[in-house]
């Protein structure tokens, strides 16, 4: 079947789709005045498919995340609200599962030279109310999924995750700069 691909240029998300026998390049969506998309996420859910989108522009703080779906991958409408319009949350990554849709974020603990970068979680079922990770048995609700604190051997940004999972185990991918 055919590939998708979506990629922002900072005005509009633009799909790509390539199915070996044509390619073309469509706009689907344009930012409001005074918004920038960056990175987006898209997966199927309960009734359609759903993108997480990184959004920068006026009232909010630094990177913020906006929520589309959709029925067919090419047409798209906003739902819900914007997640932490006033803190600083990037590089979605947006999956479903249980009846869940679980976002995780690249989140920005302090303000100066000393600030950490590391990609935590939260999940939602209407993309209105939030919750975040309670934690469990083994990790605490503040463990982050994937940080910099403590691990000389990874950078102090790691982002722009995504992962799959194979033969019953789940594979990171991610930036570490």
């Amino acid at each position: 079947g055919p590939s998708w691909a979506y990629k922002s240029n900072h005005i509009g998300l633009t799909i790509l789709n390539n199915n070996f026998d044509k390619t073309y390049d469509k706009l689907l969506f344009k930012s409001e005045d005074n918004e920038a998309f960056f990175n987006s996420s898209v997966c199927q859910g309960k009734d359609g498919y759903v993108m997480a989108v990184e959004v920068k522009g006026d009232g909010l703080t630094s990177f913020s995340v906006k929520f589309k779906h959709s029925k067919n991958l090419i047409d798209w409408k906003d739902i819900g609200k914007i997640l932490f319009s006033q803190k600083y949350a990037a590089c979605p990554t947006i999956r479903f599962y249980k009846g869940f849709y679980y976002i995780f974020y690249l989140n920005k603990d302090g303000y100066d030279d000393t600030y950490n970068l590391s990609t935590q979680m939260i999940r939602t079922i209407d993309f209105i109310n939030f919750e975040e990770y309670p934690g469990n048995e083994i990790f605490t609700p503040y463990v982050a999924v994937l940080s910099s604190n403590g691990f000389s051997n990874e950078g102090k940004n790691n982002s722009d995750i995504d992962f799959v999972e194979y033969q019953g185990k789940i594979y990171f991918f991610y930036h570490a700069g």
